[in-house]
């Protein structure tokens, strides 16, 4: 009895899984192409594990953001993604603010990743806070708070910060951005991730 060399096995493998990989019958091009599956929009949360719905801003009910709650808000007709960002300072003569709840588990560690842009100068420095709600309404403490300088930043810049853990009976993460005093500034991409 021979045994077949290297070679000869790679052969005799390409062609038992050719003869099994169909019936002989080979369909059009046409037919192909209609099996490949066509993505029409680009995904609502990239990231594996996103808490935050509608980061990217590209859905609004009304004059709000969908699943957000804002206060002097709109639509920013220069995203940093999609078609749409939102805009703190719809009446730049105001402050604003807009938050999301998002529930999570007590002792948890989360990462906060969003970009903006400050088109002209605003007054006072924006803020961004997470913090933790036992309920809607039940504070626990606060996770992550630092501000961003009212200064011109006519591109995106990408923010990444990480909260502290989260304090035993928190129900929630509430994030928060607002802008205090006159002026505007453009947030897209916004994303919360469990670490």
């Amino acid at each position: 009895m021979r045994v077949a060399g290297p070679e000869e096995l790679l052969v005799t493998l390409l062609l038992l899984a050719a003869l099994a990989g169909g019936s002989g019958h080979r369909e059009s091009p046409r037919n192909v192409a209609a099996q490949v599956p066509v993505i029409l929009q680009r995904p609502r949360n990239p990231l594996p594990g996103e808490l935050v719905r509608n980061g990217s801003f590209e859905e609004w009910q009304g004059e709000a953001p969908a699943a957000w709650k804002g206060v002097n808000v709109g639509v920013s007709s220069d995203p940093h993604s999609g078609e749409r960002a939102l805009r703190l300072g719809a009446d730049p003569a105001l402050p604003a603010a807009v938050h999301q709840d998002v529930p999570i588990t007590e002792a948890c560690r989360l990462e906060l990743r969003f970009v903006l842009r400050v088109p002209e100068v605003s007054e006072g420095s924006l803020e961004v806070r997470v913090e933790w709600l036992a309920h809607p309404d039940g504070w626990r403490g606060t996770g992550l708070r630092f501000t961003i300088p009212g200064t011109v930043k006519s591109q995106y810049t990408y923010y990444w910060r990480c909260t502290s853990p989260s304090p035993p009976g928190t129900a929630y993460a509430r994030i928060t951005f607002s802008k205090p005093g006159a002026g505007r500034a453009d947030l897209d991409d916004v994303s919360l991730i469990n670490l």
